[in-house]
């Protein structure tokens, strides 16, 4: 062990200096003993080097004895703002000609600050008036501000795209914005159409066909029960009154009964749409992803 040599510069590194918990064994020449110095680093104090005691082991039982606490609050500290007061409702001029800067997240910061005991400066716009991107490998505006100009921090809004996440530590998101394209409205669709729209294509291609068979099998019945007389005009005006729910008498007729019950239930379904589709305008299906957008004629 040579304790001549001094290990404390190693504790103004920067890289060391990001640890939350930090101590250093200094080697220390006691007597005839050797033993080690206990140190630490307080980054927001005037003299952040801090000697905790000579190296005892009933001192030193768990690791919260010997990696304290290094951020308990900030000492006072006073961070620079690499901001740009034109970030409405987050950090704006109060007056379009004033000096003070307020919002949303100013006034977050100043709870954080009495809390954590520390003050800042606000900068009212960046040296380059540029917001902040990588532009040739070099970052510019606010986040150029925070990398090359001795700026601490910045809270004004920003997308966090790959570039900013290698290169920045950011907080957890707490804003969230909804981006989306726009496309002309198209025109309602005629409402002489909308007697259509109450059922779908499917639904009137079903009723055609059974109302066809019901037809056919109300001709084909009195044939197989061998009645004398049949009146074949009278059976399909009945089937076809039913969809129309003209009164008719049902007598000798009677397995027609079931038809007319579902004669009754479709075209009350069918009325009560045709009210709302007459009601409320119809429009054609619209666009409602991104997939749907590029099958489309639709160009910038």
């Amino acid at each position: 062990m040579n304790v001549t040599q001094s290990s404390v510069s190693i504790l103004d590194h920067e890289v060391v200096q990001r640890s939350k918990h930090l101590a250093l064994l200094q080697p220390f020449n006691k007597g005839a003993m050797n033993t080690f110095i206990v140190l630490t680093s307080f980054p927001f104090r005037a003299q952040p080097l801090v000697v905790m005691s000579l190296w005892d082991k009933t001192l030193f039982r768990s690791d919260t004895d010997l990696f304290l606490e290094r951020h308990p609050n900030m000492e006072g500290a006073t961070l620079r703002l690499g901001s740009w007061c034109d970030d409405y409702p987050f950090i704006y001029l109060r007056e379009p000609n004033d000096d003070q800067c307020i919002g949303a997240s100013l006034d977050t910061l100043t709870l954080i600050a009495a809390k954590l005991n520390f003050s800042y400066e606000v900068q009212k716009e960046t040296q380059d008036r540029n917001w902040g991107a990588l532009e040739n490998g070099r970052w510019t505006g606010m986040l150029g501000d925070l990398v090359y100009n001795n700026k601490h921090l910045v809270i004004n809004l920003f997308l966090v795209n790959y570039d900013r996440w290698r290169d920045f530590d950011t907080t957890y998101p707490y804003h969230a914005e909804g981006f989306g394209f726009l496309a002309p409205l198209p025109p309602p669709i005629p409402q002489w159409k909308s007697i259509t729209y109450p059922f779908t294509g499917i639904m009137w291609l079903t009723m055609i066909a059974c109302t066809l068979i019901v037809a056919l099998l109300s001709t084909l019945l009195p044939v197989v029960m061998e009645k004398d007389s049949v009146d074949y005009a009278r059976l399909i005006l009945m089937v076809y009154g039913g969809i129309l729910r003209q009164a008719v008498q049902l007598r000798g007729v009677e397995w027609l009964a079931a038809w007319w019950l579902s004669c009754i239930i479709i075209t009350t379904a069918y009325t009560t749409n045709l009210v709302a589709f007459l009601t409320v305008p119809v429009y054609p299906t619209r666009m409602e992803t991104v997939a749907e957008l590029a099958q489309s004629h639709l160009r910038l």
